[in-house]
């Protein structure tokens, strides 16, 4: 009973965590943050992270360490495109850049700037992943009889459901929008040119 509790307290903590990184995102960029954006947000994080978890468990449950032979790829992909899209001043802090992508093992971080095309592709790979680990287990487990086989299932099938439209209603009604900020400077024209032919008497 405590492990359920530990594991269910540990998962709700990485929810709320993404929450107040996004909180803090959100006021660096003078956006509005609300109660119903934090809770769709969390659910879209808790979702996905769930689902996620409970695919690569059951898999290394079965195939042990050929999930690193799914997860490696993904991970070095991850690690080289915070890399690239940091610039070289970030990428020469490497430990910093495997940490990014570990953690895009589990869930995409948050961006304040548009990022629908980058959210698109990593869960074209994030979803394949899960559906391979969970269509492996599914099919060759012996475990078919257990009580656990059909629920497992259905919970990894209803976390997706849920974290798509988690997804798509933080897109819709919470997410983020940037401002646009005017700045207009009149130029003096007559003070550049005496600056200019000061250089040139100088």
């Amino acid at each position: 009973m405590l492990r359920w509790v530990a594991i269910f307290s540990s998962w709700v903590s990485l929810g709320l965590s993404t929450v107040m990184y996004r909180k803090h995102q959100t006021g660096r960029y003078n956006n509005k943050s609300t109660i119903p954006g934090h809770i769709i947000y969390f659910l879209w994080r808790v979702c996905e992270t769930g689902g996620r978890v409970l695919c690569i468990a059951l898999f290394a449950s079965m195939f042990e360490n050929w999930v690193f032979a799914v997860l490696g790829p993904h991970f070095l992909i991850m690690f080289s495109w915070v890399v690239w899209s940091r610039g070289s001043k970030f990428a020469s802090d490497i430990l910093l850049c495997m940490c990014f992508g570990y953690m895009m093992l589990f869930s995409m971080p948050f961006h304040s700037h548009p990022s629908r095309y980058v959210y698109f592709v990593y869960y074209v790979m994030f979803y394949t992943e899960n559906f391979l680990m969970l269509g492996l287990w599914a099919g060759m487990t012996s475990d078919r009889d257990a009580w656990f086989y059909i629920p497992a299932i259905v919970t990894v099938i209803v976390f997706f459901i849920l974290h798509i439209v988690m997804l798509f209603l933080n897109y819709k009604v919470a997410h983020p929008k940037a401002r646009r900020i005017k700045y207009c400077e009149k130029w003096d024209w007559k003070r550049v040119c005496v600056s200019l032919e000061h250089i040139r008497t100088v």
